[in-house]
């Protein structure tokens, strides 16, 4: 069961926290990037979910790579907004899958298949080449 942390009838609240989150999706201030990061970490839905909205929306690979770190946490409504967003994630999963960590490039795996995304088998492929072979 999903608990509602603003209700549409406490709109000051609701209408300063997206006025926050516009301000720091829009600036092209880099603290805004540390900002966005911590509050994935918030302990509210709300803040969360858009967080993540702004650091998919946001030109800064960093932010994406930390939305990319967390997909497993995200919920069906951050899920969604990261399949109608795939474009602007694409060039974060090639890189991740080419040049992370296990963990990363695990989560880039699975987020191209959440995407559907055919176009990323070849980087696979070459990251897969890239490992240490395998001894028989």
């Amino acid at each position: 069961m999903r608990t509602v942390i603003f209700d549409e009838k406490d709109r000051p609240v609701s209408e300063g926290l997206a006025a926050t989150f516009r301000v720091l999706t829009e600036t092209p201030n880099r603290a805004a990037v540390r900002a966005l990061v911590a509050a994935l970490d918030s302990p509210f839905v709300a803040v969360r979910r858009r967080a993540i909205e702004s650091l998919i929306t946001r030109q800064t690979p960093g932010g994406k790579r930390e939305v990319l770190a967390r997909i497993d946490q995200l919920d069906g409504e951050g899920l969604e907004f990261f399949r109608r967003n795939a474009s602007r994630m694409m060039p974060t999963l090639r890189s991740a899958v080419l040049d992370a960590g296990d963990s990363l490039r695990s989560n880039a795996c699975r987020a191209a298949l959440l995407l559907g995304e055919v176009d990323l088998i070849p980087s696979l492929a070459s990251a897969l080449e890239c490992l240490s072979p395998i001894h028989i």
